[in-house]
């Protein structure tokens, strides 16, 4: 039995158990799992039980994530994070039904943007004990969303918070300073509605047109289809011979890592953003970073800003409702993530599932 009790990421390996636990639990639930590469199955698993310290959540609504994507796909390739099975949702919102006994936050029946993995399933249960070890404000970690944000804007809390970390803290973007932004996808386009919140020129660099003129929409200053021109040779001429200030590389590939150091100028900062496959190289003359004072730096969580992210969110400034272009039920989601993976769905940006 000690199986059962065992933990990945602070939840309890299950899904593999689930003929031996269903018959112990009074309740069952609906959740997605992933077992294996391109392995996604809708099962039956135990409804969370609410101890002294939990937080039980009815999930409304779970954004997905391109890490998700990357892990359906890649498998073990995909990413760092992965463990089988696994449910991979984490970007999620829903109503508080049941507090334990030390809960004083959240209150049950508040709308929040809760943590951890989990999303792709009726119910989730977050551990205070687990939040409180990441050492940050539990308001900033299960964040109330108000009556105002839809379920669906909710979930875009966590990308909004790690965008302006990029932009703000690693690119060190701001008023007058030029931002490339390389990569049109969701979270290129809430950077660049970020770096035009705070003042920046920007930037961006993509290969598919209807993206760029979305990024245009959304207040790109400038934007380089790069199979149709260089990046360098535009950014140069934009920039009056002086390059970027910063660059934010959205696509984890090599050619766009390479397109982020080149496009730089003195003292520009280059941030990689996208997360690459397990086996990714980049091959570089180390004097580009060295001669140019340039530095290139990593993205990855930030400090707490989930209240201020959400309060973007509230106030319209941050128009995630923009981003989203397709909807999809729990029980469709093994079929969205294999159309998303093939490139099937057309003009796919971001999509959601609603419960």
């Amino acid at each position: 039995m000690s199986s059962l009790s065992s933990i990945q990421g602070g939840y309890y390996v299950k899904y593999m158990l689930n003929e031996i636990l269903i018959p112990l639990r009074c309740g069952i639930m609906k959740e997605v799992i992933l077992y294996n590469t391109k392995d996604l199955r809708v099962v039956d698993s135990p409804k969370p039980t609410c101890g002294p310290s939990d937080i039980l959540v009815k999930l409304r609504a779970c954004a997905i994530c391109p890490t998700d994507l990357r892990k359906y796909t890649l498998g073990e390739l995909g990413s760092p994070l992965l463990h089988l099975p696994m449910n991979m949702g984490h970007e999620w919102t829903g109503d508080v039904v049941e507090v334990g006994e030390s809960i004083s936050y959240p209150k049950v029946g508040m709308r929040v943007r809760g943590s951890g993995w989990g999303g792709y399933a009726e119910y989730n249960l977050m551990s205070l004990q687990r939040l409180a070890s990441w050492g940050r404000p539990i308001e900033d970690m299960v964040v109330e969303v108000p009556k105002d944000v839809s379920y669906e804007e909710g979930t875009f809390l966590e990308n909004i918070e790690i965008c302006m970390h990029a932009v703000i803290d690693q690119a060190q973007s701001g008023l007058g300073k030029s931002l490339v932004i390389i990569g049109g996808g969701q979270m290129g386009l809430t950077q660049v509605m970020i770096g035009k919140l705070i003042g920046a020129t920007v930037i961006v660099t993509e290969l598919v047109d209807w993206r760029l003129e979305i990024a245009k929409k959304f207040g790109a200053d400038y934007v380089i289809n790069t199979a149709k021109e260089d990046a360098v040779d535009t950014i140069k001429k934009i920039t009056n011979g002086k390059m970027a200030d910063g660059a934010i590389i959205t696509v984890g590939v090599p050619p766009a890592i390479l397109q982020g150091l080149n496009v730089l100028g003195r003292n520009g900062r280059a941030v990689l953003f996208g997360g690459a496959t397990l086996d990714t190289t980049v091959t570089f003359n180390p004097n580009l970073i060295h001669y140019g004072d340039r530095a290139l730096v990593g993205c990855s969580g930030g400090p707490p800003r989930g209240r201020l992210a959400m309060g973007l969110i509230a106030s319209g400034k941050i128009l995630v409702n923009r981003l989203i272009t397709h909807k999809f039920k729990l029980e469709e989601l093994p079929e969205a993530f294999r159309l998303i993976s093939e490139n099937k769905l057309e003009s796919y940006l971001k999509g959601v599932v609603v419960y």
